[in-house]
């Protein structure tokens, strides 16, 4: 039911017809420490709100990710590759981002800090 707001018109309903986040629930880093240019692969598990039965759903593990990096001691994060894996260029915090789509606003992990020698 719609509210009334001052004149008695019906004040519109806050829908969720926007964007909803796909939150990245859960990020890890396969090692906190590597060799620089060694491979470093990150898991996450993504869930969307369904609009339909009201619940959060796991999105598929196919769904790619930007990799972000901060180098340590800085407030930057860069994309440096997309999917579940970056090459170590130095030390500092990874995350995984959801860049969003038409269905979900953007969504990012949290930092991952690896120690890079």
């Amino acid at each position: 039911m719609a509210r009334r707001c001052g004149g008695g018109r019906p004040r519109p309903r806050i829908s969720s017809a926007g964007n909803l986040p796909a939150g990245v629930v859960e990020a890890t880093a396969g090692s906190t420490t590597a060799k620089k240019g060694d491979r470093i692969s990150f898991d996450a598990v993504i869930q969307r709100a369904d609009r339909e039965s009201g619940t959060r759903k796991q999105f598929s593990r196919h769904e790619l990710l930007d990799v972000q990096f901060r180098p340590a001691g800085t407030t930057t994060w860069t994309t440096v590759s997309t999917g579940y894996n970056a090459t170590a260029t130095g030390s500092g915090d990874h995350r995984l981002l959801h860049p969003g789509d038409k269905s979900s606003a953007q969504s990012a992990g949290p930092a991952l800090p690896v120690t890079v020698s």
